[in-house]
């Protein structure tokens, strides 16, 4: 048996992502699984898994945040502190450079600041600017991790990555370091890449190092997997 943990957005979800849909379904029909390990909240990804009707053993939303069961079930969370939550909240709701701020509780989107922080979502202007932002946060409060995405600054737990919630995954169901597969191609991906069997794709020529092949495709690393077994 083998197990395919996958990035979402711009790896599987891509303009071939129906082709991508039959391929993994052919996959999981021959005894394997296959895992979704993405920076979206669950309530942003169901809609495209739950129309295609795509089996997924496990669910890993918010960068290894929040894991979901096969039937969306939660098992596990990596909450920002309270506290510190509170705080990074609010000096980004106030700061200009903000369009949106939002409280990621791991099942819906909120602005009470009495809910579970699970992430914060922030919408940024200039994301020049909120690079810097994010940097004298993570200085300022050692306990969380930021980085801005295709469109928002994502600011999570320290201890929360892909990588680390695979592991967890793994010591739950006994699999082998072997039978992992990972791809991804951002640099939230480098977790699950650095230490697992991956595959990356073609772009970002500062993190292709990280995996052990560099693919064009979803399906091309399918075709290498064929060939191995």
């Amino acid at each position: 048996m083998k197990i395919i943990v996958s990035d979402f957005d711009n790896t599987f979800y891509t303009a071939e992502y129906e082709k991508n849909v039959q391929l993994i379904k052919s996959f999981i029909e021959k005894g394997n699984k296959f895992i979704i390990a993405t920076g979206r909240p669950i309530y942003l990804l169901k809609p495209d898994i739950e129309d295609y009707n795509l089996d997924c053993s496990y669910i890993v939303c918010n960068d290894g945040g929040v894991i979901f069961d096969s039937k969306g079930k939660k098992i596990f969370e990596e909450n920002i502190d309270k506290e510190v939550a509170k705080e990074v909240y609010e000096l980004l709701s106030k700061d200009d450079n903000f369009e949106e701020v939002f409280i990621d509780t791991a099942l819906n989107f909120s602005k009470d600041i009495n809910d579970t922080f699970n992430a914060i979502l922030a919408l940024p202007k200039d994301k020049k600017i909120a690079q810097k932002q994010i940097d004298e946060l993570m200085k300022k409060y050692p306990s969380i991790q930021g980085y801005i995405s295709h469109r928002w600054l994502n600011i999570l737990n320290k201890k929360s990555s892909k990588g680390n919630a695979i592991k967890m995954l793994m010591n739950m169901n006994n699999w082998s370091y072997d039978d992992v597969i990972t791809i991804g191609d951002n640099y939230n991906d480098i977790s699950m890449l650095e230490n697992f069997n991956s595959f990356i794709l073609k772009g970002d020529k500062n993190i292709e190092d990280k995996a052990k092949y560099v693919v064009n495709n979803f399906k091309e690393m399918l075709e290498i997997i064929d060939e191995g077994n």
